[in-house]
């Protein structure tokens, strides 16, 4: 068992052959892929309340590997809480450019 920072290409092919557990970064590429387009119904519930968890196949590194893709309740409504703070950031100056356009003079109806 180890923490993210094991799992690394050459890592993996120096470990063939023995059995260990760590954490997959989100960093990867192969990883943030699955995590957004993993469809909610290949998650399953568990014994665990608020925790659902999928488990995936994976050949990352050469080798065959199982992943499982763990979704939590409570980190989810704080993940869709920040999202929602990024738009509105992201709107703001959206609106203020769309205020101006607003106030601007045209020269004809076609115009507006």
């Amino acid at each position: 068992m180890a923490d993210s920072a094991l799992y690394s290409e050459p890592n993996l092919q120096a470990l063939t052959g023995l059995q260990w557990l760590t954490r997959v970064p989100l960093t990867l590429t192969a990883a943030t892929d699955l995590v957004s387009t993993l469809p909610a119904s290949a998650l399953q519930t568990t014994d665990v309340p608020r925790y659902r968890i999928a488990g995936v196949c994976s050949d990352y590194g050469g080798g065959q590997q199982r992943w499982f893709v763990v979704e939590s309740q409570p980190r989810r409504q704080s993940d869709l809480v920040k999202l929602e703070q990024t738009i509105g950031q992201a709107a703001q100056p959206a609106q203020r450019q769309l205020d101006r356009l607003h106030h601007k003079a045209f020269a004809c109806e076609a115009d507006d």
